[in-house]
């Protein structure tokens, strides 16, 4: 029994059952991730075949990955699979019928029955074009050069090289890299929020375990801003901070009112809803650990939140 009348098993149990189960499903979504992302990069340079075969591997790994299936679907279209197509906008239009994906297969799924129930034209039979021999050259007349084939361009020849296509794949995910000093001041914030908490834990005081919470916030505050727009830019570091982190946020402060059973209803929202809408609703911002970290601190502030309630509950029963 904790000295505000929480009950040191609970907490343990609270941290274990949150952590364990969550960290397992994902880091299976990230390989599912993974895949997807090196689909998208076969895609944007125009190799179908390999677009296509990482997209069912991550299916494969997440059987319900939309992104993937919606992805996987327009490869196969692209190939002219049409009955494999229309089996991957089928499974998207009974899954999200009302979503932007769903609304898109719909139509898709319409214009392949479109197609299909076309007759196909027969071409009409053009006779063979007459060739007139070449002329001949006048006797005495010097032989004509043959030309030289067209060189390839240096572009042209990059083109096909490993390093265009990764750096195509590099080109599909534009993400910065961080500066270090902003890990380094966001290190030392973390540490000096954990060292409040727990003095504001061991004082019994319930108000100062308030404002440890208010400290770090800013600090993922500080953190979350820096970051997005360092890495991201300007307006999809704006999106990131002004759109994910808040629905984030909202779900883990609310979900922390359930202690236990709230940290499972906010890592079922926000990892299988929240997540997935909006890279869906912003496809040029890739999934990265950057989207990974607003997740976790997102269940870190749902479980702190708990912890307070547990320990305000506890401090009223005990006076």
């Amino acid at each position: 029994m904790g000295r505000l009348g929480v009950p040191t098993s609970v907490l343990l149990v609270s941290v274990v059952l949150c952590s364990l189960p969550a960290a397992q499903c994902s880091a299976q979504s990230e390989a599912a991730r993974e895949k997807y992302r090196a689909g998208l990069a076969f895609k944007n340079v125009a190799k179908f075949e390999q677009a296509a075969e990482k997209f069912r591997e991550a299916i494969a790994i997440a059987p319900d990955f939309l992104d993937a299936h919606y992805a996987l679907a327009y490869s196969e279209l692209s190939l002219d699979h049409l009955d494999a197509a229309r089996n991957e906008f089928d499974f998207v239009v009974r899954r999200a019928p009302k979503s932007e994906q769903g609304q898109d297969a719909k139509r898709a799924l319409a214009r392949i029955a479109e197609e299909a129930s076309q007759p196909p034209q027969p071409s009409p039979e053009a006779p063979p074009p007459r060739v007139a021999a070449p002329a001949q050259p006048p006797v005495g007349a010097p032989p004509e050069a043959t030309p030289a084939p067209e060189a390839t361009t240096a572009t042209e020849a990059a083109a096909t090289t490993p390093a265009a296509t990764e750096e195509a794949k590099t080109a599909a995910l534009p993400v910065k890299p961080l500066p270090s000093w902003v890990w380094i001041v966001a290190v030392v914030l973390g540490v000096i929020a954990i060292i409040i908490q727990v003095a504001a834990l061991a004082s019994e005081e319930v108000e100062a375990y308030v404002g440890g919470l208010g400290f770090a916030a800013l600090v993922g505050i500080f953190f979350s801003v820096a970051a997005a727009f360092t890495m991201y830019g300007g307006r999809n570091g704006a999106l990131l901070v002004f759109v994910l982190a808040p629905m984030i946020g909202i779900s883990a402060l609310l979900s922390g009112i359930l202690p236990i059973a709230g940290q499972f209803l906010y890592r079922w929202i926000a990892a299988f809803y929240l997540l997935p809408a909006f890279l869906g609703w912003f496809p040029e911002i890739q999934e990265s650990w950057y989207t990974g970290l607003i997740y976790w601190g997102g269940m870190v502030e749902s479980i702190a939140i708990s912890i307070y309630v547990i320990a305000a509950v506890g401090k009223a029963s005990s006076s």
